[in-house]
């Protein structure tokens, strides 16, 4: 491995597959540009949803819009949705 490349890869950065290797075939390297989008319009799907049912999670609940803002203003660092 190319001595650039492994002082990038020691400090965790992300460095491009075909940067890692002499020899590499680009067409190996094409499922990025084929499922990146994808799986990103996908992710984007899944958090709306997300968002929709817990919106609907609290309308059953019948919590108030200040009751909703404390529960945001409350809620773990690590909160899997975002408001």
């Amino acid at each position: 491995m190319d001595k650039s490349i492994r002082s990038l890869r020691k400090y965790g950065r992300d460095v491009p597959p075909e940067r890692l290797y002499k020899g590499f075939k680009p067409r190996t390297f094409n499922y990025r540009r084929d499922y990146v989008p994808e799986i990103q319009s996908l992710k984007n799907e899944a958090l709306k949803l997300e968002q929709r049912l817990s919106d609907l999670v609290n309308q059953a609940y019948q919590l108030t819009p200040e009751e909703i803002d404390l529960m945001w203003r409350t809620a773990p660092p690590r909160m899997p949705i975002f408001r």
